[in-house]
């Protein structure tokens, strides 16, 4: 078998893990991504910014999960994560909710959302 072993979509910081448990320490990053600029310098980043990857919990004052369906979303935190969104700089963002209904609120709440030219942000489920 044939491994490819250069990743293009990752920031160092993130191909770490996969790499390591998965493809023993194998997977390696492009060049060009490991010197790209990354950007967002108004966000703390954790290890001096070395990581890319951070949980920011989101816990919005009298928020309260619903059920829609099999699944449960919290306008209230989908709100206060979309108003955060708005003072970042441009950047890639990816959104990481733990409900497809919480997904699905988020991917709303962005359509009608105003963010800065060069700004891109994704939405899926854990």
């Amino acid at each position: 078998s044939l491994l490819l072993d250069v990743q293009f979509r990752m920031h160092p910081s993130l191909a770490a893990f996969p790499s390591l448990h998965f493809y023993g320490g194998c997977l390696h990053t492009a060049e060009a991504l490991e010197m790209e600029s990354w950007p967002m310098s108004n966000f703390t980043w954790p290890q001096e910014g070395r990581c890319r990857a951070k949980f920011v919990a989101v816990s919005a004052k009298g928020g309260l999960e619903e059920r829609h369906g099999h699944s449960f979303a919290n306008a209230a935190e989908a709100s206060l994560l979309l108003k955060t969104l708005t003072m970042l700089e441009p950047a890639k963002v990816a959104l990481l909710a733990p409900y497809a209904a919480q997904r699905s609120l988020l991917e709303q709440g962005l359509k009608k959302m105003p963010v800065r030219p060069g700004t891109q942000i994704s939405v899926a489920t854990v």
